[in-house]
């Protein structure tokens, strides 16, 4: 199997406190980015993960676009979901 990696920087807008390190990663099982808590929200690999520390608000943010579909939940409000 080949195997191809692309870094292109052009499509980074900007850096802070981080530099690109080419190197074999291996996530910890106990400390995950972010977690699936609601039943809708079952994994997907959420696309292309975002993670941005917001100095005004002194948090980590995540923002993802998971694809949802549910036919029990269409026309249903938020907090109905959640109930």
């Amino acid at each position: 199997m080949d195997r191809h990696l692309l870094l292109d920087e052009r499509i980074i807008e900007d850096v802070k406190n981080a530099e690109l390190t080419v190197g074999t990663v291996k996530k910890h099982d106990a400390n995950p980015l972010f977690g699936e808590d609601k039943p809708w929200e079952r994994r997907f690999d959420n696309l292309y993960a975002n993670i941005i520390y917001d100095e005004e608000d002194q948090l980590y943010k995540c923002w993802y676009s998971p694809f949802i579909v549910s036919q029990t939940t269409v026309g249903m409000t938020r907090q109905q979901r959640e109930d």
